[in-house]
């Protein structure tokens, strides 16, 4: 699929006022923030699509030690 977000946002409207998720009404989403209680959700695939990103960085003579710590914790946030 063409011109997919990297990242969205769940617009969940509750002002504070709402604790659990699964008692929410009315729930959509944003490619923009728009309240301060929105949360973000990031694309796996785009996570997936900088690892190989830095690792093909590393394939072309990069010193896998600059980006190892960037690799390593995206692919314990897709985990």
């Amino acid at each position: 699929m063409k011109n997919q977000p990297t990242k969205i946002y769940l617009n969940i409207g509750a002002d504070g006022e709402c604790q659990d998720f699964e008692e929410l009404v009315g729930v959509s989403w944003c490619e923009d923030r728009i309240n301060d209680d929105d949360l973000c959700y990031i694309s796996v695939s785009s996570v997936l699509a900088r690892i190989e990103e830095l690792e093909e960085y590393v394939d072309r003579g990069a010193d896998y030690r600059t980006v190892e710590f960037t690799i390593n914790t995206l692919k314990i946030l897709i985990k």
